[in-house]
């Protein structure tokens, strides 16, 4: 396609406008290929990575990117003198007690135990080499997911920031009297007007926004831990934004510069990047299934042409505080009016560990051929030991009376396995039983990777950093998005990968990039009915 001529700024979104409805208009008409009624085209893609830290991921940056994240890095593995002070000298006796107090007046139990959990050991640690790397803190996602639920927070007008230098906060960090303050009142003290599944809106604390831990999800966690997990996630959410506001300082005074020079090319374009994706690349999908949404995402839909073209379905439990939900969008020219079942689904589950919106569900009638269809999005949980049993429960869904499947999902299978990861082999061997294939048959190739991305060490699952010079050995690269459906509904047409936007997959590089805005490929399949 040819560039678009330019136009005044103020037209621009009219132009817009009018070239994505026109691209997603099913084609006819005379020199139009006639389309086999039976032909499903189906896309999924988890649109995570880059939503709101611009230095997690390794990427393609300029000189000073990579000196930073270098640096920080180096700093991680081998910190030295004016880095690896004990927490308490860095997070101050005076700044615990503000947060306690805080924590207090917010109704929040089991104070005195947190208290004493930082007076007896946390204060005395060593800020880097003992509470930065501590790995059981990325098992337990004890900065993680407070980090997931504050960090970067759509409102009905702006986004909001959490005062941290892992997002794209615009106040000073170089200071803690500059930052200190805000971070307790963005916490604690303002209320935000968000938007919530129904297009309704509701005030909130974001103290309320914070989820418990549950040892269901994250079993490293313990039974005490799990019932003080609120307030023990904001204490080491606040030691951890401390820690790393003072070590940036610390290595690169021009640090928020170059933070303000990646927000601008990966994390404030990231929905717009998605939808343009979504819109062009792909503007013949019958039905997309997305993971790992966020509402901005949903709301940019629905503000956008794809919003009057596709049913837009959220599962009941959709949790719009949150960046991690799953959502299918069903073409109206190819599909009823679904109905969104996810409950129905997640009833058949004996293990109650899936998270709020990871599953949605819908049953349509494919508009061509009349026959009634499940379709299924998910995301599963870090080492895919959720993927198998909800991959059993949405079959027997599909058991209680003849439907077909078609389901996106994003297993989080890798290449090897053990007995708390899920690998390939087990994933396949399950689906098979389940009288199901996949986009890529019944016996995937290992090596045929959707993810190939690094991690740096500047980001809240530390655990999960690499080295600049280890991407390749240290990477994750794995087979984890499929496209599942029953063996005897369907067959594959073809399939496709693509890391960079345009339909194409390059395979031994690193993603997401400056062009492609996360660390799963999209995976596109066209299947044919039987």
């Amino acid at each position: 396609m040819g560039s678009l001529p330019k136009v005044p700024q103020k037209y621009a979104w009219v132009v817009a406008f009018f070239v994505v409805a026109i691209l997603l208009m099913p084609s006819s008409g005379e020199g139009s290929v006639p389309r086999d009624s039976r032909e499903v085209k189906a896309v999924t893609w988890n649109i995570a990575a880059v939503n709101n830290n611009p230095f997690e991921y390794w990427i393609t940056g300029s000189e000073q990117y990579n000196t930073l994240l270098k640096g920080f890095g180096e700093v991680v593995e081998n910190p030295g003198p004016g880095f690896d002070f004990e927490v308490s000298e860095l997070f101050t006796e005076k700044m615990a007690a503000e947060l306690f107090t805080e924590m207090e007046n917010a109704g929040w139990v089991r104070i005195d135990t947190v208290r004493e959990k930082w007076t007896s050991e946390l204060s005395k640690k060593k800020a880097i080499s003992e509470f930065l790397t501590d790995k059981l803190i990325g098992k337990k996602r004890l900065v993680s997911m407070f980090d997931r639920v504050t960090n970067t927070i759509e409102t009905t007008t702006k986004t909001v920031y959490r005062p941290s230098p892992i997002n794209c906060y615009s106040g000073k960090l170089t200071k803690v009297n500059d930052w200190w303050p805000d971070w307790i009142d963005f916490i604690f003290t303002h209320k935000l007007t968000v938007k919530t599944k129904k297009s309704g809106t509701k005030q909130k604390f974001v103290r309320e926004m914070l989820k418990p831990i549950t040892r269901d999800k994250y079993p490293a966690i313990s039974e005490e831990e799990e019932g003080m997990s609120v307030p023990l996630q904001t204490l080491y959410g606040a030691i951890f934004d401390t820690v790393l506001a003072h070590s940036l300082n610390a290595l690169d005074k021009n640090w928020a510069s170059v933070r303000k020079e990646m927000c601008q090319s990966l994390n404030l374009g990231k929905t717009n990047r998605v939808i343009e994706i979504l819109s062009y690349t792909y503007s013949d999908a019958d039905v997309f299934f997305l993971q790992e949404a966020s509402m901005g995402l949903v709301n940019g839909i629905k503000g956008n042409p794809l919003g009057s073209i596709f049913h837009i379905v959220m599962s009941h439990d959709f949790d719009p505080d949150r960046n991690q939900n799953s959502v299918i969008l069903l073409r109206k020219s190819q599909w009823s009016e679904p109905t969104e079942s996810t409950s129905a689904v997640l009833s058949r589950m004996s293990d109650k560990g899936v998270g709020a919106g990871d599953l949605a569900v819908a049953v349509a009638t494919h508009k061509p051929t009349g026959a009634r269809v499940v379709l299924a999005s998910f995301h599963g949980d870090t080492n895919g030991l959720l993927t198998n049993p909800v991959v059993s429960a949405v079959y027997s869904f599909t058991q209680q009376e003849p439907r077909k499947l078609i389901f996106g999902l994003d297993a989080n299978a890798h290449t090897k396995g053990s007995h708390d990861i899920l690998g390939i082999d087990d994933f396949t061997q399950h689906f098979v039983s389940k009288e199901m294939s996949s986009c890529f048959g019944e016996n995937p190739n290992p090596a045929n990777y959707t993810t190939f991305h690094a991690r740096t060490h500047l980001q809240s699952q530390l655990n999960k950093g690499v080295l600049h010079l280890e991407q390749s050995l240290k990477g994750d690269r794995s087979p984890k998005d499929f496209i599942l459906f029953k063996r005897a509904d369907f067959s594959v047409v073809s399939t496709g990968k693509d890391n960079t936007g345009n339909r194409e997959y390059t395979e031994n590089m690193v993603f997401p990039t400056l062009r492609f805005p996360s660390d799963h490929g999209v995976v596109n399949t066209v299947l044919m009915m039987r």
